[in-house]
């Protein structure tokens, strides 16, 4: 975006303004962050697919949001929370790059998150029936 006398200026922050005025449009921050997700939807569906390993999106998880976070910079807080949310994102990225995440260079061969073993086993479930969690 560009202001009269030449400058760039940040989007608006204002996303239920922009909605309701209709400056939702291609090049908008939030257009772009809808159509950021519609691929990566499409790349996971389609590599889930191909290759029959359906935690492809276990990939993307901690990538994404801070991608997300750099689309919708607008201002000094929002830049400071694109640098949080990218600094937690790599450091989510490395964890489960380490656990054998990502396999280097087909990607799409790496294991699912290591956390779905305990989910499947009834983890979640045994977590929600203590009464310590309740009470956090």
């Amino acid at each position: 975006m560009s202001s009269s006398d030449g400058e760039t200026s940040l989007p608006s922050c204002d996303l239920i303004g922009s909605m309701m005025d209709g400056a939702v449009t291609v090049g908008d921050p939030y257009w772009l962050a809808a159509f950021v997700c519609g691929a990566c939807v499409t790349i996971t569906f389609v590599t889930s697919s191909i290759t029959k390993n359906y935690s492809q999106v276990d990939k993307l998880w901690s990538i994404t949001p801070f991608v997300y976070a750099w689309i919708a910079v607008c201002d000094s807080r929002t830049l400071l929370m694109a640098v949080v949310a990218t600094i937690w994102g790599l450091r989510l990225s490395w964890n489960f790059a380490r656990r054998g995440g990502y396999k280097f260079p087909r990607i799409w061969e790496g294991d699912e998150d290591y956390r779905w073993e305990i989910l499947q086993k009834g983890g979640f479930i045994e977590c929600l029936t203590n009464p310590v969690m309740w009470n956090l």
